[in-house]
């Protein structure tokens, strides 16, 4: 006689074992496919700010001549005066050339304004930036120092700062050395003395401020202003020929104080082939054009 209850029993366990193996399979590939989705996605919330130059380029304005600049500044209500020491806070307008007839302009007190007026506000919106992620470096070594362990967010966060910033391995207290702002007096003076203030070929034909080089004989070309300032400061955040300025930076925040142009320019003797007259050069045009007050100029607050 056929045994239902052995009938019963097989197909209990072939039910069971099933089972088992449909959830073993499901929890699989959860594992294999939903962090991974998750991960991509703080992965890019976390990105460093630094990294991408395209959020300030989208929003520039292309400058056809002086009038149109003189439109587009009053326009943003950008009427304060730089040079006589009106620090309100700047407008976030992004220029993302010069006019071309800069160089016509015969008033040289004018010029300078114009000058420091386009090019601050990039200066501005790169150290922005590079304070959010310095912001959340620190916030990620103090989690560390507390005996926290990271999670793959972070660490991925950390590899792509240090991949950004030329560090081999994930070193917090170098990378703090160099995820640090460059004082605006000291990027203006120079950007001022490479370029005679815009009118060169560099700064009208190549958007290039800081006597950068492609070659030994060739300027660097950039699409704007901005890509031009954030190359500029990356190359003084991450070349080894400008360890020393970073150190003393380092040294000046350790002692509770900002800063400045003036005393980070002493040590990029390594900057120009100038050497100690380039540094004299740039400390005279800070102080000949009153350009240390910029060094505490922040950008209006963003609209949200």
């Amino acid at each position: 006689m056929f045994n239902t209850s052995k009938l019963f029993e097989i197909r209990y366990r072939w039910f069971t074992l099933t089972f088992l193996l449909l959830m073993v399979v499901t929890l699989y590939l959860l594992a294999a496919f939903h962090p991974a989705r998750s991960h991509n996605r703080h992965t890019n919330a976390l990105k460093p700010l630094h990294s991408d130059p395209t959020k300030v380029q989208a929003c520039g304005t292309s400058i056809s001549d002086l009038d149109h600049l003189r439109q587009v500044m009053a326009s943003h209500d950008y009427n304060c005066d730089l040079l006589s020491g009106n620090t309100n806070a700047v407008p976030r307008l992004y220029c993302q050339n010069f006019p071309q007839d800069l160089k016509n302009l015969k008033d040289l007190e004018t010029k300078k304004e114009l000058f420091l007026k386009v090019l601050l506000p990039m200066v501005l919106a790169v150290n922005e930036d590079i304070l959010k992620d310095r912001a959340q470096l620190i916030k990620l070594r103090d989690k560390v120092d507390q005996g926290w362990m990271l999670n793959a967010e972070e660490r991925e966060w950390l590899e792509d700062l240090a991949t950004l910033y030329k560090v081999k391995t994930i070193d917090i207290a170098e990378l703090l050395r160099r995820v640090d702002t460059i004082p605006p007096s000291m990027a203006l003076a120079q950007a001022a003395v490479e370029t005679g203030w815009g009118h060169s070929y560099a700064a009208l034909k190549k958007n290039s401020l800081f006597g950068m080089m492609k070659t030994l004989d060739k300027v660097k070309f950039y699409h704007t202003l901005h890509e031009s300032t954030a190359s500029y400061i990356r190359n003084l955040n991450t070349n080894n020929a400008y360890q020393k300025m970073r150190e003393t930076r380092e040294q000046i925040r350790r002692q509770g104080k900002k800063p400045d142009g003036h005393s980070l320019i002493g040590d990029l003797v390594r900057y120009s082939v100038q050497r100690k007259l380039y540094i004299s050069k740039i400390r005279s045009a800070i102080k000949k054009n009153n350009l240390a007050h910029l060094d505490l100029a922040k950008l209006e607050r963003a609209k949200i």
